[in-house]
């Protein structure tokens, strides 16, 4: 179900949706744009339906509110009910108003038995270095995750670093997107020495991350 282009949904809409969605057992991807809610009914509606609904793999939810809006519970409600979740393959919770929190509890997922989650795209979510490298410490003992997308994160040095230490033993992740994000050469550096241990890496992105042509080098060397 696609219904990434509507004009924001309040609580109540939300609510009223993800309750008729609760029983829907054939109900594989939601795709849910513009979430306009800054309270946690709406929030919860969504937890209660990665709860319930045991065929839903795929959710894409739009956490923007426009300039001036107050920060939102939502995305924490949502991530909070991953911990209990092991169908769930594909997550996209993007966004102004994901924040680094989220991104906090959604590594605490990632590191539970049983977490089905291989696809997570956290493009514009503003997890910045301390989200960053809690993912990137979950990557440490994470199996199930193939692709992880963090562009345009105002991730810098530290949670590049982080990343890359921890990438190093991980033996999963095939594609990673760190785009957008001002990591610096010992960013890069980092990155590198992991490639150099990683075996299953196959796609990584790190377009308008202003490299410099040593720090290309250092990733091609690797």
């Amino acid at each position: 179900m696609d219904l990434i282009d509507n004009d924001g949904f309040s609580d109540v809409g939300l609510r009223l949706l993800c309750a008729s969605l609760e029983v829907k057992r054939n109900l594989a991807a939601l795709h849910v744009g513009n979430v306009g809610t800054r309270r946690s009914a709406g929030g919860r509606a969504i937890a209660n339906l990665l709860k319930r609904n045991k065929a839903l793999t795929t959710l894409a939810v739009n956490l923007e509110f426009g300039y001036g809006r107050s920060p939102s519970c939502v995305p924490f409600i949502i991530t909070d009910a991953l911990s209990t979740n092991t169908v769930l393959t594909t997550l996209n919770l993007g966004g102004q108003n994901t924040s680094a929190a989220a991104a906090v509890r959604i590594a605490q997922a990632l590191k539970m038995e049983g977490n089905a989650l291989k696809y997570l795209h956290l493009k514009h979510a503003c997890i910045g270095d301390e989200g960053a490298s809690a993912i990137g410490h979950a990557l440490e003992s994470n199996t199930t995750l193939v692709l992880l997308g963090i562009g345009g994160n105002k991730i810098g040095v530290q949670g590049a670093l982080t990343i890359g230490e921890c990438l190093a033993c991980n033996s999963s992740l095939i594609t990673l997107n760190l785009s957008e994000n001002s990591i610096g050469m010992q960013g890069v550096c980092a990155i590198a020495e992991a490639l150099k241990l990683n075996r299953t890496l196959q796609h990584l992105e790190m377009h308008h991350c202003v490299l410099s042509t040593d720090g290309i080098a250092v990733v091609a060397d690797a």
